[in-house]
């Protein structure tokens, strides 16, 4: 189950200039983007009981997700709240977790790096041929 993730404390990260660390910094991007992950959908409209607890899942499995040794030096950008929300409402939390891990090592990583570029080198090869086809 979900109790087979381990969450460290998001103490001891880089310091800032603002005084805080990396590791809150992106707990706290993180828990601004959670809300906003399929805000719409059933399980996560309200702000109690069921729609809280799915919000906390999210939550500790994009945290437990970017503190992984390989992910730790690329951390958290926004839109992987909504790979790791897709896979959560289709195989839990657990499951999820793991899931991104394989994509994120099977080459989705790349798509992530600093400023999207592969994923704007992937936007522009397509688009090429898109329009190439038009």
């Amino acid at each position: 189950g979900a109790t087979a993730l381990k969450f460290k404390s998001a103490e001891g990260g880089r310091c800032l200039q603002d005084g805080q660390t990396e590791d809150t910094k992106t707990m706290k991007q993180i828990w601004l983007d959670v809300p906003r992950t399929f805000s719409e959908h059933p399980m996560l409209i309200g702000s109690q009981g069921r729609a809280k607890q799915s919000r906390l899942e999210l939550f500790r499995l994009l945290k437990s997700f970017v503190e992984l040794p390989e992910q730790k030096r690329f951390g958290y950008t926004q839109g992987m709240n909504f790979i790791a929300g897709i896979l959560w409402l289709h195989i839990g939390e657990e499951g999820a977790f793991y899931g991104m891990r394989r994509l994120f090592n099977s080459g989705l990583r790349e798509l992530y790096k600093e400023e999207f570029v592969g994923l704007k080198k992937l936007q522009k090869e397509f688009l090429g041929e898109f329009s190439e086809r038009i």
